[in-house]
């Protein structure tokens, strides 16, 4: 009897609000790694949002325009002809995690026969539930003027960003009004989970992205604790927290982080 072969899997790592591709490349070896201990057929890679990076010219407005990008990009590498179609999962870092579930939900809306391959999307870090304070709290920590009278900060940006880092931000300020006007809808994520599994990572250190705003995030359309538990599909979100983690890159516990996402890929739902 011929052996069955190992079914392919691609890993996505989509990084956070006015980050870049070049967050993940160390983390990517090091789960890379953690993959491949058992022979696994595995692929990584980091994609680059419009308006970051290396695509930092690139503008937009809305989330929409971002889940749009990464809609097109899933639908050329899930019909690139193979004949047997690898397995995908999203691995995102703060923003990263709140487009890949709104990816879900866009290709759940659509009927693309391709979300039967999206086995799994694992967030770390992401911040659900964006109150008015809060919206307002970035526009005046992040302004361009803001940014310009740290030099450290404004240095940073301009590593990351390019000679186009004021319009990389001047985005990152209509996403922000975007997101507010248009949140990630809780009772949507869940109808469209369906055989895709998804994991809720948050540092144990992390004050921005807390198990308190998840809570808002749930409670803004259900309203009493015994409604959700009886909703479709909840059993299929996991929470976990990462010890002795921040929210910042520099204050992950990436080791840990790691280990719990090698750990998630190969576990069956």
């Amino acid at each position: 009897m011929k052996p069955q072969s190992i079914p392919k899997k691609i890993i996505w790592t989509i990084h956070g609000a006015l980050g870049s591709e070049q967050e993940f490349l160390a983390w990517n070896k090091l789960l890379q790694q953690k993959l491949n201990a058992d022979g696994s057929n595995i692929e990584i890679k980091t994609i680059t949002l419009p308006g970051h990076g290396g695509r930092s010219s690139e503008k937009y407005q809305s989330t929409e325009e971002l889940v749009m990008d990464l809609y097109n990009t899933y639908n050329s590498m899930s019909q690139s002809g193979q004949q047997e179609m690898p397995e995908f999962y999203i691995l995102g870092y703060s923003l990263g995690g709140y487009l890949a579930l709104s990816l879900l939900g866009l290709l759940n809306t659509k009927k693309n026969p391709g979300k039967d391959s999206l086995k799994g999307i694992y967030t770390y870090g992401t911040k659900f539930y964006w109150s008015s304070e809060d919206v307002a709290n970035f526009h005046q920590r992040l302004s361009t003027s803001a940014i310009q009278s740290h030099e450290k900060m404004q240095q940073a940006f301009l590593k990351i960003h390019g000679e186009n880092w004021k319009t990389a931000v001047e985005c990152f300020h209509h996403l922000l009004d975007n997101i507010e006007k248009y949140p990630l809808s809780f009772k949507q994520t869940l109808h469209s989970l369906g055989q895709t599994k998804v994991r809720i990572a948050m540092g144990d250190q992390d004050k921005l992205a807390d198990q308190n705003q998840f809570r808002k995030w749930q409670e803004r359309e259900f309203t009493f604790s015994e409604e959700l538990a009886k909703s479709k599909n909840f059993d299929s979100m996991e929470i976990v927290q990462i010890k002795n983690s921040g929210h910042e890159w520099p204050k992950i516990n990436q080791e840990e982080w790691a280990n719990d996402v090698a750990k998630w890929i190969f576990t069956k739902r």
